[in-house]
C-alpha cells in the first residue's frame, strides 16, 4: 500500500512512512465524510495518532515514557471519535508499561500490586497476541469503562467511536453495523531525511 500523498505525488511509499517536518503526507487526507472513501483513503488516512514505546537509553527524560501523538487534525474529528481513538492509544501506552517484556521493554512490578481482579482481567488481555485488540482492551477497561463507554469502530471509515455499553458492536464490515475492532497491521516506518 502507498502512502496517500506519496500515490498521489507518482512516488513510491507505504502508509505510515515517516516523513521529514517539512513535508506532511497527511495533511492533504480528507477529513472522514469529507469524500467518499476509497482504499487509499481508507487505509492510509485513517492515521490520526500513534504511541511510541519508551526508551530506557534516551537521552530526553520525556523519551523514556511512552509517547503519545497526535496529529493536529484528530482534533477536528467529533469529540467521540477524537476521545476513542486517544483511548486506543493509551491503551498501547499501558501495554508497554504493563507487559514491556513483550516488547522487549523492561519488565514493571505494577502488576504485582494491583487488586486480584483486575489483576486476572489484565493477565487475560495479556494472553492476546494482537497488540491493536490488546491496546482496544486496556484503552476500554482503563479509561472508557470508568467513564461509562465503551469502544467500537464504524465500518464505513474504520475509526474507532465512544458508544454506549449496551450498544452492540458485532458487525462483520461488510454492513454498517459498528465492528468491535477493526484488524490492521501496526503503523511502521522508517525516518526519511
Amino acid at each position: 500500500m502507498q502512502d496517500f500523498k506519496s500515490s498521489r505525488m507518482g512516488q513510491r511509499g507505504r502508509c505510515g512512512t515517516f516523513f521529514p517536518i517539512s513535508d506532511r503526507p497527511y495533511e492533504i487526507c480528507p477529513m472522514p465524510g469529507d469524500v467518499p472513501p476509497d482504499d487509499t483513503t481508507r487505509e492510509c488516512c485513517r492515521h490520526f495518532a500513534f504511541c511510541v514505546p519508551p526508551s530506557r537509553p534516551a537521552f530526553a527524560v520525556e523519551d523514556r515514557i511512552a509517547t503519545v501523538v497526535a496529529a493536529p487534525r484528530l482534533f477536528r474529528l467529533p469529540e467521540d471519535r477524537w476521545q476513542a481513538i486517544l483511548a486506543h492509544e493509551l491503551g498501547h501506552a499501558v501495554d508497554f508499561y504493563l507487559f514491556g517484556p513483550r516488547y522487549r521493554l523492561a519488565k514493571n512490578e505494577l502488576l504485582d500490586t494491583v487488586a486480584p481482579e483486575l489483576r486476572s482481567t489484565l493477565s487475560e488481555i495479556d494472553q492476546e497476541p494482537d497488540p491493536e485488540l490488546r491496546a482496544d482492551a486496556l484503552g476500554e477497561l482503563l479509561v472508557l469503562k470508568p467513564l461509562g463507554q465503551k469502544l467500537c469502530y464504524d465500518p464505513v471509515l474504520t475509526l474507532q467511536t465512544l458508544v454506549d455499553p449496551a450498544a452492540p458492536c458485532n458487525g462483520d464490515g461488510s454492513g454498517r453495523d459498528l465492528m468491535r475492532h477493526y484488524s490492521h497491521a501496526p503503523l511502521q516506518g522508517t525516518l526519511v531525511a
